[in-house]
């Protein structure tokens, strides 16, 4: 099977920056990067042997939320499908399959672009290193000037500087859909779409509730940014706000190589600085986003659509910058009329 190579080096790169953010050792980014690649083979497999019905089962795809939830429906109605005759059965890859793939285009994306690196870590009750997917010193340097490559990375979601739309029904509500491609957000959070469709009519009271806190309008604390943001240029280590230096490795003793006990002394001191280094990155790219987000909405009103999970508690739609995310994120946010 033949894939395109600018969509397999897409899929490629943004699995393994994921990866980056994760925390995941070089087997487990191989494999996921691997169960990626074969979902878009799927896919395309999908569409070539289904000509009916191939694009509408991808399309309700799409409208499900998460990853998990598109693959699965994908994976049913192909099987569904070929149950009744009406396509070829797909051959699912093997777990080693999914790795050996996995593997070659790791050492690809390592040899040819520089954006990863491995690390060993020695951890405990192991003898050999685990080796895990890294940022290089260049990935690292690009995530902390990400402000000026902002629009690479944008979240999807954004808060709305006009007024949310009032939830009518579970799909009605929250974005302006109109004129746009962009799916739909239901009014409750659940991959179960079948809870959905049997939904009939508004939710009043939920809705009601929903609906008068998404009308709040908020705006961005400048003060606290301009500290924030000075803090962060000028590596200031404040509670919330990870250190953009990386944690420097212990010196190394004089008897490394004779001494056994030190060498292995020395290894499990290392492995704790190579995990502190591993969990900072996922943190300084949160911390740039959550500063794009305030000041591309600073000086300007803003709402949060929001919606409810199966409890009936309010969440808002838009990550990052939030009143219900970490401490950086609601010290950023002020009402924007202050109570008399």
């Amino acid at each position: 099977q033949h894939l395109d190579s600018k969509v397999i080096s897409f899929l490629s790169i943004k699995t393994l920056l994921d990866c980056i953010t994760q925390k995941k050792t070089l087997a487990s980014a191989a494999i996921a990067l691997g169960a990626n690649i074969e979902n878009e083979l799927r896919c395309q497999f999908l569409l070539e042997n289904n000509e009916a019905k191939g694009a509408g089962i991808i399309l309700g795809a799409v409208r499900r939320k998460g990853v998990a939830a598109k693959v699965r429906h994908i994976r049913s109605s192909m099987k569904h499908e070929a149950e009744k005759g009406l396509m070829d059965a797909w051959e699912p890859w093997l777990h080693r399959d999914k790795l050996n793939m996995g593997l070659q285009m790791t050492e690809l994306v390592r040899v040819a672009t520089n954006l990863i690196q491995y690390t060993f870590v020695l951890e405990k009750r192991r003898k050999r290193p685990t080796r895990y997917v890294g940022a290089t010193d260049e990935t690292l340097q690009w995530i902390e000037e990400f402000n000026d490559h902002r629009e690479f990375i944008e979240p999807f979601w954004l808060p709305t500087v006009e007024l949310p739309s009032n939830w009518t029904d579970v799909w009605d509500g929250g974005y302006d859909h109109d004129n746009t491609s962009l799916p739909k957000v239901p009014f409750i959070k659940t991959n179960n779409m079948e809870y959905l469709r049997s939904i009939k009519g508004p939710l009043h009271e939920p809705m009601e509730a929903t609906n008068l806190i998404q009308q709040t309008p908020w705006s961005i604390n400048k003060r606290v940014l301009n500290a924030m943001e000075w803090c962060w240029e000028n590596n200031v280590v404040v509670d919330g706000l990870p250190s953009r230096e990386e944690e420097a490795l212990p010196p190394v003793p004089i008897d490394f190589k004779e001494n056994k006990e030190s060498n292995t002394l020395w290894r499990r001191m290392a492995a704790k600085v190579y995990t502190n280094r591993l969990s900072t990155t996922s943190r300084r790219l949160l911390v740039s986003k959550i500063l794009y987000v305030a000041n591309k909405l600073q000086g300007n009103r803003f709402f949060y659509p929001s919606q409810v999970d199966f409890r009936g508690r309010v969440y808002n739609i838009p990550a990052f910058l939030s009143i219900q995310g970490p401490d950086i994120s609601r010290g950023l946010l002020q009402f924007h009329r202050a109570e008399r």
